[in-house]
């Protein structure tokens, strides 16, 4: 392996931790439309392609409501679970935390319990079937009614802690998303970098969803590496934005000049940051080195 930047080839190989990833933001176009033919949900569009078409983060969030409407019964959780799962392992995923969002989705025609219960449906599948474990985060609709809030926090309380490991906060981050804005404050800065405080950073995303940078290379992942903070690499949406985990670790080594080892050790960093028991980053951690061994000596997939 030299000291150049790496093709995407090898960084499809490299086995990687996926630590910021939406369940509805990562449904395949297809999917989207078949569900919403089978719920009777009338959608703009008939070609998949067309679908995920949007120009700022309102006409984003406008999308994604459209998803959300198309998703109604346990099934159809549970697909989308499984083929996200699917792809993640096609970019070289084999752990990952992934968001997935009640407050957009539970209303008259969905139940929380079947949407959980689909959900975990697809996580067995897929652990069954597919080189990847995952767990999931429960995302709290920043603006909805407190009630709303108290009621998930709840539920989630009563769920298996190995199955639903944490609770996030989301809604229009406009201009402050995955921490980017961290760079603007040195001594927060140096406190978060002191702490080992992760930051779960979406370049791709914060170009095409945010539009917080005009390229990747003015994303100021560099500058925090730079500053000693422990960054991880995620797709944030892959679905909406057609990529994957794996057009972000392209993008960042061409824009910053990264070469494999220095590629590695972010993907190893985010065994770190992961919630994953100890015991499991271990066995992680000893199962990416010799993958990246591997990779480094042959060139090969593992």
């Amino acid at each position: 392996m030299t000291t150049s930047v790496p093709d995407a080839a090898t960084l499809r190989a490299l086995p990687k931790v996926e630590l910021h990833c939406h369940l509805e933001g990562s449904v395949r176009p297809a999917t989207i439309i078949d569900l919403a033919r089978k719920n009777g949900v009338e959608l703009a569009v008939d070609d998949p392609t067309e679908l995920y078409e949007f120009e700022n983060l309102t006409q984003f969030l406008d999308v994604y409501s459209v998803i959300c409407a198309s998703l109604r019964t346990a099934d159809d959780f549970r697909r989308i679970t499984y083929e996200s799962l699917q792809d993640g392992v096609a970019a070289g995923v084999r752990y990952r935390e992934m968001f997935f969002s009640p407050g957009f989705i539970v209303g008259a025609d969905v139940r929380l319990t079947d949407m959980w219960a689909g959900i975990r449906a697809g996580l067995v599948d897929a652990h069954a079937d597919l080189d990847i474990r995952c767990r999931m985060i429960l995302d709290v609709d920043k603006g909805a009614p407190p009630a709303s809030a108290v009621e998930l926090v709840e539920f989630a309380a009563e769920q298996d802690r190995d199955e639903l490991i944490g609770i996030g906060g989301d809604n229009s981050e406009h201009g402050i998303d995955h921490g980017v804005r961290l760079v603007e404050d040195p001594d927060l800065l140096r406190r978060v970098a002191e702490a080992r405080i992760p930051l779960t950073v979406c370049p791709i995303s914060n170009l095409l969803i945010a539009r917080m940078v005009s390229s990747v290379s003015e994303h100021p992942f560099e500058q925090l590496r730079d500053a000693g903070v422990l960054v991880t690499i995620n797709s944030d949406d892959p679905g909406m934005t057609g990529t994957t985990i794996v057009d972000d670790f392209v993008q960042l080594a061409e824009a910053f000049d990264y070469d494999f080892v220095t590629v590695a050790g972010i993907a190893l960093d985010a065994i770190d940051a992961s919630w994953a028991p100890a015991d499991e980053r271990r066995t992680l951690t000893e199962r990416f080195q010799r993958e990246i061994a591997a990779i480094a000596t042959t060139g090969a997939t593992p």
